[in-house]
C-alpha cells in the first residue's frame, strides 16, 4: 500500500541517492535536501520497495499561497497513481485556499494531471528555460473565507493580543527581566498571520463565535482537519504553549508568565466576571498539564501577582 509521509533529516542518505537516480542532478539533490531540512518535502513509498518512488515539495513561498514546485515520480511507477496521490496529499495539508503549481509547456503527462485533478492554467512565465516556458495552474482546495469573518478574526485576534500585552506589561513594572516580557508582548501569537495558520484560525474562530452565540456552524468540506493541523502547528511553534515541549516542565519562567497573561486575556473574554486565569489553572493543571510543586507554584504565584496588578494593589 502506497504511504506518503513528510521527509525527515534521518532519509537524506536514501533521498541522495533516490535524487541521484531520478535525476541524474547534483544541484538538485542538494536542493531537495535543503527542502527536507525545512520540513518542505514528502515522500511516497510501498513497503515492498527499498527505495523512494516518489516526492513533492510543499512550501508557501508563492505570495504567501501553497505552492509546488517541484513533483516526481520513479519511472518504473509512472501511471500507477502516485503523482495524483502526492498531489491530493499536499491540496489536504494546504492551508491557504488556493494552491499553485507549474509545469513545462513541453510536459503534457504533469498538464493532463492537473485537469483531472481540477487546477487550471493561469498564466506562463517565458524566461525560465528557453524556449519551453513555465506553464502556472491553480486549485482552489478551499473556498475563500469571506470578509466579515476575516475582518472579525483579524479584529478578535489583535484585541487579545492587545489584552495579553497589557497583562505583560503589568507584570514589567513588578518583575525582572521586563526587556524579555516586553520581547513576548511584542511577537505574542504572530504566527496566527503566518501562511500555515492564517486561513484556518479565520475559520476556528468563527467557529467559536457561533457556538458562543449558540448559532450553528459547519466547517468547509476538509477544513477540521486543517484547523486541527493548524492549531498543532501553532502550539508547536510558540513557547508559551506547554505543547511546544515534550515535558511541560521543561518551560522556562518567561514562558509560564506568557501562558499565564494568555490565559487572562481569554478570561477576559469568555468569562468577563471572573476576569483571572486561576479558572484556567484550576481546569487544566494536574489533569491535562502535569507541572511539578515547583511549576504549579510559580504558575499560581503569577496568577495571584496578575490579579494584584489588574485591580490595582501590586506593589
Amino acid at each position: 500500500m502506497l504511504t506518503i509521509r513528510l521527509a525527515n533529516p534521518q532519509d537524506i542518505a536514501k533521498l541522495l541517492v533516490f535524487a541521484q537516480l531520478a535525476q541524474h542532478n547534483p544541484a538538485r539533490a542538494q536542493y531537495l535536501v535543503r527542502q527536507t531540512l525545512l520540513g518542505h518535502l514528502y515522500v511516497a513509498e510501498l513497503p515492498e520497495l527499498p527505495e523512494m518512488i516518489g516526492y513533492v515539495v510543499f512550501e508557501y513561498g508563492f505570495y504567501e499561497n501553497g505552492f509546488v514546485p517541484f513533483l516526481y515520480v520513479l519511472a518504473s511507477q509512472r501511471r500507477h497513481g502516485v503523482g495524483k496521490a502526492l498531489l491530493q496529499y499536499v491540496e489536504n495539508e494546504c492551508a491557504s485556499a488556493k494552491l499553485f503549481s507549474s509545469t513545462n509547456a513541453s510536459n503534457i503527462p504533469m498538464q493532463a494531471l492537473f485537469g483531472k485533478l481540477g487546477y487550471r492554467y493561469c498564466g506562463a512565465l517565458d524566461a525560465l528555460d528557453e524556449g519551453d516556458p513555465e506553464w502556472l495552474y491553480v486549485k482552489q482546495v478551499m473556498p475563500n473565507p469571506p470578509s466579515d469573518m476575516i475582518a472579525y478574526f483579524e479584529a478578535h485576534t489583535h484585541a487579545h493580543i492587545a489584552q495579553v500585552r497589557h497583562c505583560l506589561q503589568l507584570l514589567t513594572d513588578v518583575l525582572p527581566n521586563g526587556d524579555q516580557l516586553n520581547e513576548r508582548a511584542n511577537r505574542h501569537d504572530f504566527s496566527k498571520f503566518t501562511p500555515h495558520e492564517y486561513e484556518p484560525y479565520i475559520w476556528l474562530t468563527e467557529y467559536h463565535r457561533c457556538r458562543c452565540a449558540n448559532q450553528a456552524f459547519q466547517y468547509p468540506h476538509g477544513m477540521a482537519e486543517r484547523v486541527a493541523a493548524a492549531i498543532k502547528h501553532h502550539q508547536t511553534h510558540n513557547r508559551h504553549h506547554p505543547e511546544y515541549y515534550a515535558d511541560p516542565n521543561d518551560m522556562s519562567d518567561m514562558d509560564l508568565i506568557e501562558m499565564v497573561c494568555d490565559w487572562m486575556a481569554m478570561s477576559m473574554e469568555y468569562e468577563p466576571d471572573v476576569a483571572s486565569a486561576r479558572p484556567w489553572a484550576d481546569k487544566v493543571i494536574g489533569t491535562k498539564l502535569h507541572f511539578n510543586p515547583d511549576k504549579r507554584r510559580f504558575v499560581y504565584s503569577i496568577i495571584d501577582l496578575l490579579d494584584k496588578c489588574m485591580s490595582g494593589d501590586a506593589h
